[in-house]
């Protein structure tokens, strides 16, 4: 409802090509994208590309913002095609925006490197891990969520690799950072929980999984 009156209000105001109606435009994707209407999500998330690159030109973050969360969809529904270059222009923007030690940036690297993982190029996305995940220790420090998820997603790298004594490492630094950091009560903790699970039944450790 909220969303529906500023989207009237910048219509009426400033009209559909404005910075205000494509900020509208991007959080009705993102509101439908988290309730999992993904046919809407992408008519919303395109129209906000579609103004935002009227209005703000291709080298802004908000447009940038609007091309990784479209790139996000397709990577969900593994339609690898689409995804691909939306994450490779918003990775382009942000090196060129904010420069590559930013976290936006490491946030563009990271999602590249989850498509490339999921379509089993793991040769390409274990150094753009490595790379997200230097950054973030830098910008940000090694007791931040941001570098957790990190450790994170480059031990599912490496569980699927095959590398589990490394995968298994880094599972242990991340949940050790998200205990510290979130608590035990976060969902984040609970999924690093289930990832050690899952590692020790790849390993045959069925009772310390259980």
């Amino acid at each position: 409802e909220v969303n529906t009156i500023s989207e009237k209000i910048a219509l009426e105001k400033l009209g559909r090509i404005s910075g205000a109606y494509g900020a509208c435009c991007h959080l009705r994707g993102l509101v439908n994208y988290l309730i999992a209407n993904y046919s809407e999500a992408e008519k919303w998330y395109t129209e906000a590309i579609e103004i935002r690159k009227k209005v703000l030109g291709k080298d802004n973050r908000d447009y940038a913002g609007s091309l990784s969360n479209l790139g996000l969809l397709y990577s969900e529904l593994r339609n690898f095609e689409k995804a691909e270059p939306l994450y490779l222009e918003a990775t382009s923007i942000r090196m060129k925006i904010v420069g590559n030690e930013h976290p936006e940036y490491a946030a563009s690297l990271n999602n590249l490197a989850n498509l490339y993982r999921d379509m089993g190029n793991f040769d390409e996305a274990e150094p753009l891990y490595i790379e997200a995940k230097a950054i973030r220790m830098k910008a940000l420090g090694t007791e931040h969520p941001d570098f957790a998820q990190s450790l994170n997603s480059l031990a599912i790298l490496y569980s699927l690799m095959g590398y589990y004594e490394q995968a298994e490492s880094l599972y242990l630094k991340s949940q050790v950072i998200i205990e510290k950091v979130l608590g035990k009560n976060h969902p984040d903790f609970a999924q690093s929980l289930n990832n050690l699970a899952i590692l020790n039944m790849d390993l045959g450790k069925f009772e310390k999984s259980e």
